[in-house]
């Protein structure tokens, strides 16, 4: 990710990094009502994750079908932040 005079900002994940990049916090998704109530902060907001559920999460709609559920287990894993300069 970068910016107009930000550094690259590169990201590796040990064995993976998932990531969400939105306009608009966390928490600000969790209380909107509607998609129509979030506004556009300003910033980027970057969630950097082990692993994603994805869409049918059932935050709308049904739940995803068991066999593609991320499993709460324990997990190890690594990243590194790497500002870039180009």
């Amino acid at each position: 990710m970068s910016g107009d005079g930000l550094p690259t900002l590169r990201v590796d994940g040990e064995p993976h990094v998932d990531f969400t990049a939105r306009r608009w916090t966390s928490e600000a998704l969790r209380a909107a009502r509607h998609p129509h109530d979030l506004t556009d902060s300003g910033r980027v907001w970057l969630n950097l994750d082990h692993g994603q559920q994805g869409v049918g999460s059932a935050s709308c709609g049904p739940a995803l079908p068991e066999r593609y559920r991320l499993k709460v287990r324990p997990r190890t894993w690594s990243m590194t932040l790497t500002p870039v300069r180009p």
